[in-house]
């Protein structure tokens, strides 16, 4: 019996060991009042981002004409009268924000193109953008 509890013991120390962190749930990044996560570029990634997605109610997805995943160079949320919310370097391709209701433009670049949009965050759901880039 002893013995059993040993090499049980061992086993979940090697897992625990070889876990990897992208395993872990990803930490949300916050600036100002908002909170958001990004990443996904791989399955794992993916997955982990999966977990949260609840949390939060404004989800951006950043792909090419043809499917690929992209990182936005550059991501801004302002609020409707103009203010500057949220301001990220290499965003993506996956970006989850938690924004109060209401409405918010959204601006990304990707390659020296650009694009800007329109969302509004409405409570008790969840909007979702998808940006195709060139």
């Amino acid at each position: 019996m002893r013995m059993g509890c040993k090499i049980f013991q061992i086993f979940l120390m090697a897992v625990a060991i070889a876990s990897p962190a992208w395993a872990q749930e990803p930490q949300p990044v916050v600036q100002g009042d908002i909170a958001y996560i990004d990443g996904g570029v791989s399955l794992e990634e993916r997955d982990a981002l999966g977990a949260v997605r609840k949390d939060y109610n404004l989800l951006i997805l950043n792909t090419s004409k043809n499917g690929e995943f992209l990182a936005a160079d550059h991501f801004m949320i302002r609020s409707g009268k103009g203010q500057e919310l949220l301001n990220i370097a290499d965003a993506g391709p996956w970006i989850y924000v938690k924004l109060p209701p209401g409405s918010y433009k959204i601006e990304a670049s990707v390659g020296g193109e650009h694009q800007k949009k329109n969302v509004q965050i409405s409570k008790g759901k969840t909007a979702n953008l998808h940006l195709t880039w060139e």
